[in-house]
């Protein structure tokens, strides 16, 4: 079985293989910004949920809404759809 690290780098090549000159950026309502920069950081959703006061199939609609607004099946592709877009906004502001 493959790590998370492992899978989030497959993606991101995958990403970067198929991604068109400019990756729109990622769509977040101003709660799944919340919601999303916990998730990134290793949180359960029970701990988002307790950290943000809401219950834990908030937090599960809250990822269903972002998953189908960004065009992503899980949330691994979407952080490797945000990483892919920070590294090339980077790249942008390097020229």
């Amino acid at each position: 079985m493959r790590t998370t690290r492992e899978l989030l780098h497959k993606l991101e090549v995958d990403c970067i293989a198929d991604a068109p000159a400019s990756t729109s950026q990622i769509k977040l309502s101003p709660r799944g910004k919340e919601v999303f920069d916990l998730f990134m950081r290793s949180f359960t959703h029970r701990e988002i949920a307790e950290r943000l006061g809401m219950s834990v199939s908030g937090v599960r609609r809250h990822c269903e809404k972002m998953l189908w607004k960004n065009g992503c099946n899980t949330m691994l592709a979407l952080i490797a759809k945000y990483k892919l877009h920070r590294k090339q906004e980077s790249t942008l502001n390097d020229l």
